[in-house]
């Protein structure tokens, strides 16, 4: 198809335009682009590139943007030594007897005292998900569907089962039991500190400092190496790495010597560990919120029977339909989470908003752990 162009010569194209076509009367030439990029002599002929200038693609399939998937190596207590398959797995805690600090009568026997104990169910449920294609599109497509689809299966298993375990250990209450099954209930420990103006504080050295006195007193082991960890999110960090004030985060740091890389820690934007805690950075936190814990804060229970594990199984769907055209894949996984020792459990509120350098908490609003 001949045709004139439509486009505007640019300074270095705009000197005099002939009237006819160039060369030879009739000239003609094969362009590549539309006529907004030809002037409009001389006639162009775009036949050969409507047939032949197309779009290319890059057969390199690239992921969304995702979280870091960290949470499900903190559910560390996992039940066993079980006496059969179940539903709910039940564990039991035995209660320590009281001291007995009162000196004994020569004379007379010491007065007998009871056991007494409590348990905490896991529940397990069955998740999964699954993709299914036509062998048409498997014959027709420019990219192979199979290993996209199993890629993103496995991402899906992955992010569900972190998904999960964020909702357990953001719980604030746990439910518990006595012996004879009357309920109790246990809460973890909570932080809100708050601006003077009553809204929403910092996560900062004194919150930190007053949620490790808190698990302390209630005997909380450490998770590992004698350290807590300090679970937040990118909001949390700033608020740490914000902390420009006397004792506070960035005046700490600024003081230690460089590191091997020419750099300290505020260099290498690393917060690491601090004030007796392992500092975690998920990107899969409810933004707010951030979670200070010890040694068996959260449980985690699967099956461990017929390839029922603590991770998800990939599945390859059998072909079932009359004409075998149809194939799937997909996971599946039988489990859950919860929180174990809520005391062992320090839940901090903060502001979602920036933290001014040096810029201070009014109050901690610190509410402790209530035994079940």
């Amino acid at each position: 198809m001949m045709a004139t162009g439509t486009g505007t010569a640019g300074s270095n194209q705009n000197g005099a335009v002939p009237t006819g076509p160039y060369g030879s009367p009739g000239e003609i030439l094969s362009v590549a682009g539309p006529l907004s990029q030809n002037a409009n002599v001389p006639v162009v002929d775009k036949d050969f590139s409507d047939l032949f200038v197309t779009d290319a693609y890059d057969l390199g399939i690239k992921d969304a943007a995702r979280p870091n998937l960290i949470l499900d190596q903190f559910a560390t207590e996992k039940a066993s030594n079980l006496t059969h398959n179940g539903d709910v797995k039940r564990i039991r805690f035995m209660d320590d007897l009281v001291d007995a600090t009162t000196p004994l009568l020569e004379n007379i026997d010491v007065d007998k005292v009871a056991l007494s104990g409590r348990t905490v169910n896991l529940t397990q449920r069955q998740y999964g998900n699954a993709l299914q294609r036509t062998e048409l599109l498997e014959n027709q497509s420019m990219v192979p569907w199979d290993p996209i689809a199993a890629r993103k299966a496995g991402w899906n298993a992955g992010s569900t089962l972190d998904t999960l375990a964020k909702n357990a250990f953001f719980a604030t209450t746990l439910a518990m039991y006595t012996p004879s099954d009357t309920a109790l209930t246990g809460s973890v420990g909570l932080l809100a500190p708050t601006l003077s103006n009553g809204s929403a504080g910092y996560l900062s050295t004194d919150v930190l400092q007053e949620g490790i006195v808190m698990l302390g007193e209630k005997n909380a082991e450490p998770y590992m190496n004698d350290q807590y960890v300090l679970l937040i999110g990118p909001r949390g960090a700033q608020h740490l790495k914000a902390e420009s004030n006397a004792g506070g985060w960035r005046d700490v740091v600024m003081r230690a010597e460089a590191g091997r890389d020419g750099g300290n820690d505020i260099f290498r934007g690393y917060i690491g560990n601090y004030e007796g805690t392992m500092v975690v950075v998920s990107r899969h936190l409810t933004a707010g919120k951030a979670l200070l814990f010890g040694a068996e804060a959260f449980a985690k229970t699967f099956p461990g029977v017929n390839g029922a594990g603590a991770m998800p199984s990939a599945v390859v769907s059998p072909v079932t339909d009359s004409l075998r055209r149809f194939a799937g894949i997909g996971w599946k996984w039988t489990g859950g989470y919860s929180l174990f020792r809520p005391q062992n459990v320090i839940q901090i509120t903060h502001t979602t908003g920036n933290r001014p350098l040096a810029a201070t908490n009014n109050a901690i609003g610190a509410t402790a752990y209530a035994e079940a």
